[in-house]
Formats: C-alpha cells, structure tokens, sequence
C-alpha cells in the first residue's frame, strides 16, 4: 500500500471553484486529477506538507472497516428490515 500524503485540489469550470484538501495516495491524486480534467476548465492537484493544509478546507476520509467490524454490524442488524 502506497503512504498517503495531503493534496490541495482545486477545480473550477466558468465562475464556479471548489477547493479542498485530502489525503491519497499518489495513484490515486493522479486519477483524482484526471478525473476532474475532463468535468472542468481548469484543475489542480498538488501535493502539501500537513503543516499546509487548511483544515477547514479538509475532506476526511472515512475510517476503514475491519473484517471483525463488518461481521459485527451483520450480526447487529439480523432480523432487521428496512422500508423503501
């Protein structure tokens, strides 16, 4: 697994911009980037040192599920139905 490390991205397409920062693996800032490259006018996505990031500008990734978690959640939920 590659380290991960924060991005500033920032796209904007017309008078629109939207600007975050989160953290990816170098792999996936590159398909981020390309993604984005192909949606809007412009597109950044740099690489930052964590002393960088804006935190109010941070998307925070969410926690991974441990196997033990997914079975507990199961179990937890059993029987459970839920309405459309």
């Amino acid at each position: 697994m590659s380290k991960q490390q924060y991005y500033y991205v920032m796209c904007q397409r017309g008078n629109s911009i939207h600007r975050c920062y989160v953290q990816l693996d170098p792999g996936s800032a590159d398909i981020l980037h390309d993604s984005l490259y192909t949606r809007y006018d412009l597109v950044q996505v740099c690489a930052v040192a964590r002393d960088q990031v804006d935190w109010d500008l941070a998307i925070s990734t969410a926690p991974r599920c441990t196997s033990d978690q997914k079975f507990l959640r199961r179990k937890k939920n059993a029987g459970r139905h839920t309405a459309w």
